[in-house]
């Protein structure tokens, strides 16, 4: 994410971490691209619009509990709390192979997502 993106003004706050939203801290860094591929995760899995106010009650509604974990980290306020960009990764790799698909999209279409997820990271060489 941070290497694909060239913009330096305009950023969706859903989607950005908190530090990013700080101008005294507005550096891009894999940390705050785990941040964003974390909030992405909890949107697939529940099929809800991102929103920062809400963002813990929107993970804790996820019923597989692998990828709730995997959420509350990647999206902690702390950035050396995020896993790496590679675990995160391969977390992500892990739960799409899994079939644990209960109470979220349609199991295709969400294997799709984690798909074009980890296709994007791993085709601009960010990590």
């Amino acid at each position: 994410f941070s290497d694909a993106s060239h913009t330096t003004g305009m950023m969706s706050p859903d989607y950005t971490a908190p530090e990013r939203l700080d101008k005294n801290m507005a550096r891009k860094s894999k940390e705050t691209d785990v941040y964003s591929m974390g909030v992405s995760v909890c949107q697939l899995f529940t099929g809800q619009t991102p929103s920062p106010r809400k963002r813990m009650d929107q993970i804790q509604r996820i019923q597989q509990r692998n990828v709730r974990l995997l959420c509350n980290r990647m999206v902690a306020d702390e950035p050396d709390r995020r896993p790496s960009a590679g675990d995160g990764l391969a977390a992500i790799g892990s739960i799409r192979a899994t079939d644990d698909y209960n109470g979220c999209p349609p199991r295709r279409m969400v294997k799709g997502k984690l798909d074009g997820v980890q296709h994007v990271t791993l085709t601009d060489q960010m990590w």
